[in-house]
């Protein structure tokens, strides 16, 4: 939470400095997940918090931050839809559902108008590769993400690590487990298996596939297993693998873990 903080007030003071250049108020569109797969992860309290206390200690001169804030239902075609709207409003940041699939065409949408696309949680290298001027992002890049992950677990005596492996979430699914082999493997361990599952992420499911994976896996083979996973897919994978005796990896996004007492209650199962 601290460096969703300090990311937010970092981008926030230096936007500030624009909206004060052009002495007119900051007014930021906000297309985050009330309903649906990121709910969990929505960033509109934390977004409300840090206006608040920007304009709380502005000065009588100083601008003052607007925030529009809707419901994109987890979809990314409404959160580019959204994104639009707020664009046609006056906004000059805009934000949406954190994966390349409606952050690319929102930073497309907003490049004429000169409006800025951030992301608070989002750490998909297809952001970087679209060469995006407008677009920035507070949370760490997945490769980066995978060495640290892989560093830690091997430094709590893991040897052998199964990866499952999406292509439903980006390079945060699909290939930062392979990154995280490859460190994995560099500092000495073995990669024993590689299962490709189906993240779900908007299937509204009870039970994610990635948790069958988790079942089917043939835990008690190996040490760990590294799957990026959503909170609620983790707290169905963690009770099996923890019979097993194998720790699950699953590298997280600035957003961590908003969902503790689901992973509780299926924890205490």
């Amino acid at each position: 939470m601290d460096r969703m903080i300090l990311g937010a007030t970092i981008a926030a003071a230096g936007l500030l400095q624009v909206a004060h250049a052009g002495a007119a108020d900051l007014k930021i569109g906000l297309a985050v997940a009330m309903t649906g797969t990121y709910a969990p992860y929505s960033e509109a309290e934390g977004a409300r918090c840090m206006a608040d206390k920007l304009n709380k200690a502005a000065g009588a001169g100083d601008p003052k931050v607007e925030l529009m804030i809707e419901d994109n239902r987890s979809d990314p075609q409404l959160s580019v839809s959204l994104g639009q709207k707020f664009l046609d409003a006056g906004a000059q940041v805009i934000t949406g559902v954190p994966f390349p699939d409606a952050l690319i065409p929102t930073a497309q949408i907003a490049e004429p108008y000169g409006a800025t696309v951030f992301s608070a949680p989002n750490t998909q290298i297809e952001m970087q590769q679209a060469g995006l001027d407008n677009f920035i992002a507070g949370a760490v890049p997945d490769p980066i993400n995978a060495a640290a992950t892989a560093n830690a677990l091997y430094g709590k005596g893991a040897r052998t690590v199964a990866l499952l492996v999406s292509p439903d979430a980006g390079s945060y699914s699909e290939k930062l487990p392979e990154w995280f082999g490859e460190v994995f493997e560099h500092l000495g361990g073995k990669v024993v298996s590689k299962l490709n599952y189906s993240w779900a992420r908007r299937t509204g499911r009870r039970r994610s596939p990635a948790s069958r994976h988790c079942r089917r896996s043939r835990m008690p083979s190996m040490s760990a297993a590294c799957c990026p996973m959503s909170a609620s897919s983790f707290a169905s994978c963690a009770p099996t693998a923890m019979t097993a005796g194998s720790p699950v990896a699953t590298p997280s996004t600035t957003s961590r873990w908003k969902e503790p007492s689901a992973i509780r209650r299926r924890l205490r199962r």
